[in-house]
């Protein structure tokens, strides 16, 4: 008996590594990966690795990890048989630190 499943009903998956650009291209772990406009969303484990079981479509993908810039994948093309693999690399953000100063006046 041949059993066949419909393209339809199959998950296909994207799947990749986040790396820290500014840190020799260490694995960001915890690092969240969402699928744009949906409520579909990964974090990466502790090699910076990650995996979404999606069903065919086009989906872009927005990384994020904090203090580092957020960036966004062109649009990804799911289809039968085929898992997308991503290396991304996180940059930093460049933040330039602020002073504060405390005066205390006291009266006698």
């Amino acid at each position: 008996m041949n059993s066949l499943i419909s393209e339809e009903n199959q998950n296909f998956s994207i799947e990749g590594v986040i790396l820290d650009s500014d840190n020799l291209n260490e694995p960001l772990f915890f690092a969240e990966i969402q699928v744009k406009d949906t409520t579909i969303s990964a974090t990466t484990d502790i090699n910076g690795t990650f995996k979404f079981k999606l069903k065919p479509g086009t989906y872009s993908l927005s990384i994020s990890f904090i203090g580092y810039k957020t960036i966004e994948t062109d649009a990804l093309i799911v289809t039968a048989n085929n898992t997308i693999k991503l290396e991304k690399l996180l940059s930093g953000l460049k933040l330039q630190p602020e002073f504060y100063s405390a005066i205390t006046v006291s009266q006698n």
